[in-house]
């Protein structure tokens, strides 16, 4: 079945009826009034309001009829709607359209209808107002036209009742609206005013409790009363941009200010503030909402701070003082003036962290920058990340000198060296702390905050070097030092693996001069320097951390040799001795390596030594005893080197699994002519004869030192005098 499409008037139509709201409603006394008046003046027994909808007419009022609404089809009224004009039956049975209609054969039996259209102000029709009667009658002339004033009536009835719904409905909504505004305002932190024409109208309790005042606090003020409350500071800032607002006619604004509370104390305040004009441009309503935001510009400030300060130490950090940097730069150009960068660290702070905690640590920094931020000289210091802080300094002006300029920058370092190594307080109170200081002169010249620290880093590693709790200027040969050691040490990392390290073996006698053993000596021969000694490249190894490899690969050469002598019966009873620096003795698997080592070579562990230096007892001691309990465990004997220059106590040698003490070469060289050398040779080898140590001289290059240490009671000796260092072709010749 074909369905008829809908006309774009009957659209209009029925959104007319739709927005007039009236379907489906209660009786009302006023069209009931009508459909009354419409009865009496046709002398009708029947009349009707009948709204015609898509598929029915619906009867908003009716008289003489039960009925409340019937299927649109089968209405009378629909055709005066379609029409658009009044529509008047004399005898429905006589007329073809409506003989057969259910309206007319059955209830309500109508004979007889006359009805005009319900037109709206743009034409559109909703409905009828119709008279009917149960037999047929002929229509006055006059009926039409009053039946036609009736229906503009209904029509006036319909508008006036939807005006009255849509102003409850406003009404409501309005009083929705002023109790949602007051509950909001009452309850929210945000204070709310409004200005009407220049004056305060309004303010929300939340706005006086913002300022600490009564609930009316500035009520009937004008702003300009207002912003005499507002900080001297900011007041200028407040009326330039309510000014700027009004002038541009800008509808909304938002600025920020400090404003007096009750109680005397500023507190700052952020304002959003949305202006309603008059044609002429002239404001006429302001509503402000205001919030306390105090707190945040607290965490701003913190913020800020926290990005230019270190939180441990609360000094500027690198962010910070590289601004510094450029300011003391320009400052020194522009007055002519010398200054001095200081770049400096703790010395040995990763061992007071190993062995004391980082609590102790981070303490001791603190402690340290208090004391650079007490200072009432003019300069500058921040940290700069770990345990390096840096200062800064004005030196006055630059007399031209460069001795001068180094004189004053020394100074000015050695000063603070001496304060930093000042006793700690507390829980540190025993521990004493010195710094190695690096020094770079500033003098106004275009050089960068990085490449300053650059330099001064160099200059630190040198006073590092040079025994630490000192300081060293910046010079262009310690950076080609520094170069140099970099490219040696960038070399030394091949030296394993391109087969670059020797082993040199010097002769180890007894006292009738007959050889016992030989020392391991590791040699490198450098693809460009030749046949470097250990002293050249063994404390950058410790540096650079590639001890570990070079030691491991000494031993390994050592037992495979200790491991072939055990057939040749000329030096199978001899021992080989290997030094183990405290860097490798700190190797969590040191004893595990080693065992690994004799394991894989078949090396007699009696027949090796391992010779220590005193520098492993600075360390930790316990883990120390407890590595070196378990090698003498392997049946490996163990010296300790250089005896005598260290720090070695009586209780460490007690402690100690040793089987030798060597005598170092300081205490030999002058043996024969300085009694004080003859003096602690002969305590050290009656020491190690009580604990039952056997002693080595080493260093012995002259026959008169060799008698002379022989009648002191020394068992072995060792030094030019008895045989270089050599390769082991030598050794076998």
């Amino acid at each position: 079945m074909e369905v008829s499409p809908v006309s774009s008037g009957e659209w209009i139509r029925l959104a007319n009826l739709r927005r007039l709201r009236v379907l489906d409603t209660d009786a009302e006394p006023a069209f009931d009034a009508l459909v009354e008046a419409a009865m009496a003046a046709l002398r009708m027994p029947v009349a009707m309001v009948s709204l015609v909808d898509a598929d029915r007419q619906w009867f908003k009022a009716r008289r003489g009829i039960a009925m409340q609404e019937t299927a649109r089809d089968i209405a009378l009224c629909a055709h005066v709607v379609d029409q658009g004009r009044p529509l008047v039956v004399p005898d429905t049975r006589l007329d073809e359209r409506f003989f057969d209609n259910p309206l007319v054969t059955g209830e309500p039996g109508i004979r007889f209808y006359a009805g005009v259209p319900l037109r709206l102000a743009d034409g559109s029709c909703v409905g009828a107002l119709c008279v009917i009667d149960r037999v047929p009658r002929q229509l006055d002339e006059t009926a039409l036209p009053v039946l036609d004033r009736l229906a503009v009536a209904v029509v006036h009835a319909l508008e006036a009742r939807l005006l009255r719904e849509q102003e409850h409905e406003t009404r409501a909504a309005l009083q929705l609206s002023e109790e949602t505004f007051r509950l909001l305002a009452e309850n929210t932190s945000d204070g709310l005013a409004i200005y009407q024409d220049g004056a305060i109208r309004y303010t929300s309790p939340s706005y006086a409790r913002m300022l600490g005042d009564d609930p009316d606090v500035g009520f009937g003020r004008s702003r300009a009363e207002m912003l005499e409350r507002i900080h001297p500071d900011d007041r200028q800032q407040v009326a330039e941009a309510v000014r700027d607002a009004i002038e541009r006619r800008l509808p909304h604004q938002v600025y920020a200010y400090r404003m007096r509370h009750r109680q005397g104390h500023y507190f700052w305040r952020e304002d959003s503030t949305r202006f309603v004009y008059r044609p002429d441009g002239q404001p006429e309503r302001a509503y402000i909402v205001c919030r306390d935001i105090t707190q945040r510009k607290l965490d701003e400030a913190r913020i800020a701070h926290l990005s230019l300060h270190d939180t441990l130490t609360g000094l500027p950090n690198r962010l910070h003082m590289q601004r510094r940097f450029d300011t003391l730069c320009a400052g020194l150009a522009q007055s002519r003036h010398v200054g001095v960068l200081l770049l400096f660290d703790v010395d040995q702070f990763k061992e007071l962290n190993d062995t004391r905690g980082h609590d102790l640590g981070d303490e001791l920094l603190r402690q340290w920058a208090q004391r650079l931020a007490s200072a009432s000289d003019g300069r500058v210091c921040g940290r700069l990340g770990g345990d390096e802080f840096i200062v800064m300094a004005d030196l006055g002006p630059d007399g031209g000198c460069e001795a001068d300029r180094i004189g004053r920058a020394s100074a000015f370092g050695a000063s603070l060296l001496r304060r930093l190594a000042q006793p700690l307080a507390g829980a540190l109170a025993a521990h004493r702390a010195t710094a190695s200081m690096g020094m770079v002169l500033l003098q106004g010249t275009a050089v960068g905050f990085d490449r300053a620290i650059q330099k001064a880093d160099i200059a630190m590693y040198e006073a590092k070097s040079a025994g630490r709790d000192t300081l060293r200027l910046y010079t262009p040969v310690l950076e080609e030092r520094l170069a140099e050691r970099i490219a040696l040490g960038q070399a030394l990392r091949r030296a394993v693996p391109e087969g670059q390290l020797r082993l040199h073996y010097q002769p180890l006698v007894d006292r009738a001069g007959a050889c016992i053993g030989y020392e391991a000596l590791v040699r490198w021969q450098h693809p460009e320097r030749g046949l470097l000694a250990p002293g050249a490249f063994i404390a950058l190894a410790e540096a650079t951390g590639l001890i570990d490899e070079i030691g491991l690969w000494v031993l390994e050469q050592a037992c495979s040799q200790l491991a072939a002598w055990r057939d040749v019966p000329a030096f199978a009873p001899l021992s080989v001795a290997v030094n183990v620096s405290a860097a490798q003795l700190r190797h969590p698997e040191v004893v595990e390596q080693i065992a690994a080592v004799l394991r894989r070579s078949g090396a007699p562990a009696a027949r090796l030594t391992l010779e220590l230096t005193e520098s492993m007892l600075q360390q930790d001691v316990e883990d120390g005893v407890r590595k070196l309990r378990a090698l003498r465990a392997l049946g490996i004997g163990l010296a300790l080197d250089d005896f005598g220059t260290g720090y070695s106590s009586l209780s460490y040698l007690k402690r100690l699994p040793l089987t030798t003490v060597k005598i170092d070469r300081s205490f030999i060289r002058h043996i024969d002519a300085d009694g004080q050398d003859e003096a602690i040779a002969r305590a050290i080898v009656g020491l190690a004869t009580t604990l039952g140590l056997r002693v080595v001289a080493e260093g012995v290059e002259t026959q008169a030192q060799f008698e002379r240490v022989a009648a002191l009671g020394c068992e072995a000796f060792q030094g030019y005098l008895f045989g270089r260092p050599q390769p082991l072709a030598d050794v076998a010749a």
